[in-house]
């Protein structure tokens, strides 16, 4: 299988199992990278933005790992700072924990076996951004993927 399509099926992997979780929130919809049209940009909502991948090469196995990480970002709109706050934080943590379990709630971290590994890597707490509507409160979960690349 190509990079390309092993990226894209963890990716797909990933929104389609934040999607089908009970997070608790109603959201509205999950957004992937940075170039999402604004009308989609609607609070409650989880973002997933893609950080970067590192290549770990294991010559002596003839094998090459990629670890592309993501941030699970919780998104959620609040004139209240505390409430926002916790809102954002909850969201972002119970969003990057829904990636750990498949549909039927059991542990599966390998997303329906499009990777070899997923574990959270990071945390960070609740920042705002000041709107006409309130404030903007985001916390982000970091996500770090393992998989074989096989294009080699």
């Amino acid at each position: 299988m190509k990079t390309w399509t092993q990226l894209k099926n963890i990716r797909d992997g990933m929104k389609s199992r934040i999607e089908a979780a009970t997070l608790n929130v109603a959201i509205n919809g999950v957004i992937v990278g940075g170039n999402s049209r604004l009308s989609d940009f609607n609070p409650p909502l989880v973002w997933l933005m893609p950080v970067n991948a590192a290549v770990i090469d294991e010559s002596m196995a003839l094998n090459e790992y990629w670890t592309p990480r993501y941030l699970v970002i919780g998104v959620v709109q609040s004139y209240e700072p505390e409430e926002g706050m916790a809102q954002a934080e909850e969201l972002a943590l119970r969003a990057s924990a829904a990636l750990l379990f498949d549909s039927q709630g059991e542990e599966d971290r390998t997303l329906d076996g499009n990777c070899l590994d997923l574990v959270r890597t990071g945390f960070s707490p609740a920042s705002d951004r000041i709107t006409n509507d309130g404030a903007l409160y985001g916390a982000a979960v970091e996500i770090e993927v393992r998989f074989n690349n096989q294009d080699g």
